[in-house]
């Protein structure tokens, strides 16, 4: 059998929110091509016993004015991390980058501007974040990053 999921709102969801699930989703779907146990939790084609299909699908993220990608050129690390992350601007980027942390309910906890080589993440907790990243051409990227205490 196939399994989906609906997100029902009562308005249009922001590309913040839309990127959020899409990463979701991906995930669950990644977790569903593998039989393999994690930790002490089953994914859902082993709770199945290899009967089942997690499937899904959102092609791109768009807006009108916009879309919102996860193959973000800047990387951070380690992930998952616990006080700082690491990050490497791609050679000969000259673009003047922005980020706004977001917590799993979609509310934004830090934002700024990238400099250096360094992100400070001291003041969250443990738990998934997702980085939603612009740059000076308003292209936009969301990563996903783990923070361990």
């Amino acid at each position: 059998f196939k399994v989906g999921s609906i997100v029902l709102s009562d308005r249009l969801l922001t590309p913040k929110e839309l990127s959020y699930f899409h990463v979701i989703m991906k995930e669950n779907e990644n977790k569903n091509q593998s039989s393999a146990m994690i930790k002490d939790a089953m994914n859902f084609f082993t709770a199945t016993r290899g009967k089942s299909e997690l499937v899904t699908r959102i092609a791109t993220i768009t807006t009108p004015l916009r879309t919102i990608s996860i193959d973000s050129p800047i990387k951070f690390y380690p992930n998952p991390a616990e006080n700082q992350l690491q990050y490497q601007l791609p050679l000969g980027n000259t673009d003047h980058w922005t980020y706004d942390i977001i917590n799993d309910h979609g509310r934004s906890l830090k934002a700024g501007k990238l400099t250096g080589n360094d992100l400070e993440i001291r003041n969250l907790t443990s738990g998934l974040y997702f980085i939603h990243l612009n740059n000076s051409k308003n292209q936009e990227f969301v990563q996903k990053i783990i923070v361990l205490k």
